[in-house]
């Protein structure tokens, strides 16, 4: 048999570290210097000063807490039962699931051309997951699909709150 052997120059190691601190340092700076521009503690005391927070807050932590905090580590989750290439296209499904929540929450209209995408977005999905060929835990192909339907909800639903406060 071959042989192959691989090394690492301590050279290059030290090259990426310091690049690397060089580019997360430059970031931290901006960082401050965008916290110093927006000063924050005038907005903690605006409050006093006449200047309502908006009421619905809770809604968009809720929306947060769904899209982010529980979508994205069920997603993970799914990583360990089903392979990361599936769970990525399963998760690109996501405008299946957009569609009809759009369609039910805020009245979109579902039109011939947007049924003859997501026809072809199930048939291309199929095709690359060829689940006929492929051994597919359905545990990890549930959770994905859950992940993918929770961030399906925090889109929809986010926009539909977006827009009550004047967003597009």
């Amino acid at each position: 048999g071959v042989t192959y052997t691989m090394t690492v120059e301590l050279n290059s190691v030290v090259s990426t570290v310091v690049l690397f601190l060089v580019i997360f340092g430059l970031m931290f700076l901006n960082t401050l210097r965008q916290i110093h521009l927006t000063s924050p503690i005038a907005l903690l005391r605006s409050e006093n000063a006449g200047e309502k927070p908006p009421r619905a807050n809770w809604i968009f932590a809720l929306l947060g807490l769904v899209g982010i905090a529980i979508c994205m580590p069920i997603y993970q989750l799914s990583v360990n039962y089903v392979d990361s290439g599936v769970v990525a296209v399963l998760f690109s499904c996501n405008p299946v699931f957009v569609t009809f929540l759009a369609f039910l929450f805020l009245g979109e209209a579902i039109r011939g051309r947007h049924i003859a995408a997501l026809v072809l977005e199930v048939l291309g999905t199929v095709a690359i997951i060829n689940p006929f060929e492929t051994r597919l835990d359905p545990f990890g192909v549930v959770l994905a699909l859950a992940a993918t339907i929770l961030f399906a909800i925090y889109g929809v639903m986010g926009k539909k709150k977006v827009a009550q406060f004047g967003g597009s």
